[in-house]
């Protein structure tokens, strides 16, 4: 409780007023909009577009390119099995279609080798005739002891294993469009909450210039330098969330359009589906009589039908090769799980994963206090159904060993802090200025002006 104004804060207070207020009457609704649209733009310019420019190569994205331009279903049945465990088909469509339109059908870059033992080191290094001058004797011994200095990703860069600039630079950008996309819709949605545009941006910038997304100690662990899923994963999960407070919970083609946005959002990355077990959950506790059990089912059905849709491998056999496909992802995550955490960079705790790539621990009490505070509000309760799964079990259940991967959890985080905090803002705000007896809007304001 506020219970004495100094003389100070009494003129601070008014300076602040009349200066916005006579800020506002020089623009109208109409140029405020396109300011706001102006200054988010130069914000993530500032941020990812600037990580696009100066990212250095990374192997994964001549993966990536290769993985793209193969179709989703042929006769290279392991390949496509492989690369369909590993990622859902969205990516692929959308960077398949980018690099069509470029003219780009095929790519004649040498393909990236992971796991690279001497011999093979050995073998790729003779075979792209890498420079062996800072060697002692043109030997084996010295040759192997040299391959086995290299890196992985320096080995395969040597070999030019990685896209040309061209594609490299058009599918980054790729990322920068989704991720303006996701700054969109988190900015809509925050807008719709607080019917305010500057409460909205203060919601909005802590997400743009969190460090997972475009920055983090080692350059390849952010996000949106590097072609991937995780981007347009984020886009998703905006969308959804936008589209979650406007539709009223007993609406059925509500219902029906969260199960579509859902099913692509887990067409890019299974751990969306975290979110959909969120809804489904505030379905069923919010919802009475037969559509308890209904909606949650048709959101659960239509999400499902979508990845099954855009997903052909899962459709070229009966259940149970669906069935076996979907364990595969299971198993997959377990077993890059247990291969990384062999690296000596990949040993770490869930703890240490938390403190590394999810620096927000010191303010968890804080936000369950503000939580608590306005849980009456539906929003409040569907922020919480959003952001809790993917927080949560993307911490319990996936082994996070770089930044990126913890994006979606920070997203998350962030827009629930600003969605539980900006209130309380506000209301301190507003009892600050009411014991600095100041003109409230709608009462003296009239007169002040």
């Amino acid at each position: 409780m506020i219970t004495e104004v100094s003389e100070g804060s009494k003129n601070c207070f008014v300076t602040i007023q009349r200066s916005l207020g006579a800020a506002a009457a020089h623009f109208s609704p109409w140029s405020r909009s396109l300011l706001t649209v102006v200054f988010l733009a130069w914000c993530i310019s500032r941020t990812f577009l600037m990580s696009v420019l100066l990212a250095p190569p990374h192997i994964d994205e001549r993966t990536w390119v290769d993985r793209s331009l193969r179709p989703l279903w042929s006769g290279e049945y392991h390949l496509q099995r492989y690369y369909a465990t590993h990622h859902p088909s969205l990516a692929r469509l959308v960077y398949r279609a980018v690099l069509n339109t470029m003219g780009v059908y095929e790519c004649d870059r040498p393909l990236v080798v992971y796991g690279l033992d001497s011999d093979r080191r050995l073998e790729l290094l003779i075979e792209t005739r890498v420079d062996s001058g800072r060697l002692v004797e043109p030997i084996r011994e010295p040759l192997v002891r040299y391959a086995e200095g290299m890196s992985s990703i320096e080995l395969n860069l040597a070999r030019g294993a990685l896209p040309t600039l061209e594609v490299q630079m058009a599918l980054r950008s790729v990322n920068v469009l989704f991720l303006a996309g996701m700054v969109a819709f988190i900015y809509l949605g925050l807008k719709r909450i607080f019917a305010n545009r500057v409460a909205a941006l203060a919601g909005t910038l802590p997400v743009i210039f969190s460090y997972p997304l475009h920055s983090a100690p080692a350059p390849f662990t952010a996000l949106a330098p590097y072609i991937g899923v995780d981007s347009m994963l984020l886009f998703w999960l905006s969308v959804f969330w936008y589209i979650w407070l406007r539709v009223k919970d007993e609406s059925l083609p509500g219902v029906l359009l969260l199960g579509a946005v859902g099913g692509l959002m887990v067409s890019t990355k299974v751990n969306g589906a975290f979110v959909l077990i969120g809804a489904g959950l505030y379905l069923l506790l919010a919802l009475r009589g037969g559509r308890r059990i209904l909606f949650p089912a048709l959101l659960g059905a239509v999400a499902f039908g979508v990845f099954i849709l855009l997903n052909p491998i899962y459709r070229a056999g009966d259940l149970a090769w669906m069935a076996r496909r979907l364990r595969d992802v299971i198993t997959l995550m377990y077993r890059l799980k247990h291969l990384t955490a062999q690296q000596e960079w990949g040993r770490f705790t869930r703890a240490e994963v938390m403190a590394y790539t999810f620096p927000y621990w010191i303010f968890y009490l804080p936000v369950t206090a503000l939580v608590v505070r306005t849980w009456r509000q539906r929003w409040m309760r569907i922020t919480v159904a959003w952001a809790l799964p993917m927080i949560l079990l993307n911490w319990f259940l996936i082994y996070v060993p770089f930044p990126r991967y913890a994006a979606p959890m920070a997203v998350a985080f962030l827009v629930l802090f600003a969605v539980a905090g900006i209130p309380m803002v506000t209301e301190s705000l507003t009892e600050l200025a009411e014991k600095a007896r100041l003109p409230i809007a709608g009462e003296d304001a009239t007169d002040e002006r």
